[in-house]
């Protein structure tokens, strides 16, 4: 919804597109390149270790250095990064997304501002993540042979998707702060410190899951973790049906 005008485009010539990536930005639009993260940032997990790929922006560009700013997350938070822009060109050339950018016009605020919190949309949406959570509660993750612990199989992936899930916490807590402060709800507060608590959780399992690779027993490691994992899935589907109880009541 913040986002029109979409552009699919292609570059035979990574010369060339280092040229049209800048005269996009300097139009002031938004630029999703599709990079392969083996090639990507170099603090990343999978630098040099996975090939995946997926749509990061590029946020500007220094033109002395020829260096573009990039949008991405390293093994701590989503941030921004300087890259060379040969580097960038690599990652997109080696990258297998069907275009090799996406290009679009920012919204303006009068454009997003009938969109953004209506409040139908918001219950239903809770709605939706509440029942999606249930199996999640029920389910344990990367439950592998004890041997293939030691040889350290996913073990950049699983650290890079619980970050994931915190980070999703993390906006879920904003989004709570946004009603409160703006929309004068109160009685969400407490909602928010739901939020701030299985936010720390998570991102004490993924030092765990890390770690646990390493343990004496890590299937039995992995077990544990798996039981807080359900545990935080549980405690969020909480946090939800208690927001649709109190947020359906100022409607």
């Amino acid at each position: 919804m913040v986002l029109k005008n979409k552009r699919e485009v292609r570059w035979n010539d990574y010369d060339k597109a280092v040229c049209e990536i800048k005269d996009f930005l300097r139009q002031g639009k938004i630029v999703m390149a599709g990079v392969d993260l083996f090639y990507w940032i170099p603090m990343n997990m999978c630098y040099h270790k996975h090939h995946v790929d997926h749509y990061a922006i590029i946020n500007g560009f220094d033109e002395d250095k020829n260096n573009f700013f990039v949008m991405d997350t390293d093994n701590v938070k989503y941030q921004e990064f300087e890259m060379p822009a040969e580097n960038v060109m690599e990652a997109i050339a080696h990258c297998d997304l069907h275009y090799d950018a996406l290009v679009y016009d920012l919204c303006t605020r009068e454009e997003i501002e009938p969109y953004m919190f209506d409040k139908k949309e918001l219950i239903w949406r809770a709605k939706r993540i509440y029942k999606s959570l249930r199996p999640l509660a029920r389910k344990y993750f990367w439950l592998m042979e004890e041997d293939d612990y030691k040889k350290g199989f996913y073990r950049d992936m699983c650290v890079m998707y619980i970050l994931q899930i915190n980070c999703r916490m993390k906006a879920n807590r904003l989004l709570i702060e946004y009603l409160i402060e703006k929309e004068m709800i109160v009685e969400l507060a407490p909602l928010q410190e739901d939020c701030h608590r299985i936010e720390r959780k998570w991102t004490a399992i993924k030092n765990k899951v890390s770690k646990a690779y390493f343990a004496e027993n890590s299937v039995a490691e992995m077990m544990n973790l798996g039981e807080q994992m359900m545990e935080q899935f549980e405690e969020e589907r909480k946090m939800w049906k208690a927001f649709i109880k109190l947020y359906d009541k100022r409607r």
